[in-house]
């Protein structure tokens, strides 16, 4: 949300009539906005992983915000978010193979790292080493974002104009 505030304040028309308009249509309006915001900076994200780490490519997504999460509305980026994550998580089987890889259900190892991870046997303790995250060359969400500021501030505009739109054609933007 603190990124969709800052979008909404620097455009003062639209800004202005979000004053004016009923809480619910002024949501709607702002979750509209994060949402088109969330899935260029997903792409964004996206963009600066590796090709080698494909599996965490796939991780990384969006979804928007609920009421209870966010009153003004907003929307969430980030490892193992929104749909496709839950999909990806259930399709990939392990069967034979050895290493299940970088994916939905372990992407947190890929961005935090580990370390000593005990296997537990039924004799003794064994560590199976340590996992050194991946991602010391690949920029955070945050700087991601404040690289691609202006870009996000056009997507959240067009989204919310859009909205607005509609709520004004419903005849529900305003009290």
């Amino acid at each position: 949300m603190a990124v969709g505030a800052a979008i909404i304040q620097g455009d003062k028309e639209l800004q202005r009539i979000m004053k004016r308009m009923r809480t619910t249509s002024a949501r709607r309006t702002m979750t509209t906005g994060a949402a088109e915001a969330a899935k260029q900076l997903a792409k964004n994200v996206k963009a600066t992983v590796p090709s080698r780490f494909k599996g965490a490519r796939k991780a990384i997504g969006w979804r928007r915000l609920k009421v209870k999460e966010a009153e003004g509305g907003g929307a969430k980026i980030g490892g193992r978010v929104g749909r496709s994550s839950r999909a990806n998580a259930k399709s990939r089987k392990r069967e034979n193979r050895k290493g299940v890889g970088i994916g939905a259900q372990n992407i947190h190892w890929f961005i935090d790292g580990a370390t000593h991870r005990p296997r537990r046997t039924k004799e003794t303790r064994k560590y199976t080493g340590v996992m050194l995250s991946k991602t010391s060359g690949i920029p955070s969400v945050d700087e991601t974002a404040k690289r691609s500021l202006g870009q996000l501030k056009a997507q959240f505009a067009m989204g919310a104009r859009k909205q607005l739109a509609k709520e004004v054609a419903k005849g529900k933007a305003f009290a």
